[in-house]
């Protein structure tokens, strides 16, 4: 109303008919805006209750294997063995890596200092 108001203002008058059907008009889109805002928000919510349900069922997956893996272990004591030997050869790589990416990291910043010298 207050644009209706604005264009009349303008020394543009709007018979009574006219102005109502504009206004008819402009609820009919701010409606139509509403239930598309509605649809949308619906749509993100689903999607999020999907995430969190897959979420859920992964950490079920993975603790029902957990659970069955050391079961097994219990049983042949060898594979934990193995296992834990595996553990420890990737937490020694880990550790090599951050080491050679802290020296490689050192020796950039020297060949900088120099490059800037």
């Amino acid at each position: 109303t207050e644009f209706l108001d604005k264009v009349e203002g303008e020394g543009t008058a709007l018979s009574e008919e006219d102005r109502a059907a504009a206004l008819a008009e402009t609820k009919k889109l701010f409606k139509e805006e509403d239930i598309r805002r509605d649809k949308d928000v619906a749509r993100v919510e689903a999607a999020q209750k999907r995430r969190v349900e897959a979420a859920k069922q992964k950490k079920r997956v993975e603790r029902l294997v957990a659970a069955e893996q050391k079961a097994y272990e219990k049983i042949h004591p060898e594979i934990r063995q193995e296992r834990q030997r595996q553990e420890a050869e990737e937490a020694a790589r880990r550790v090599e890596a951050q080491r050679k990416i802290e020296v490689a990291t050192q020796q950039l910043q020297e060949l900088q200092l120099r490059q800037a010298a």
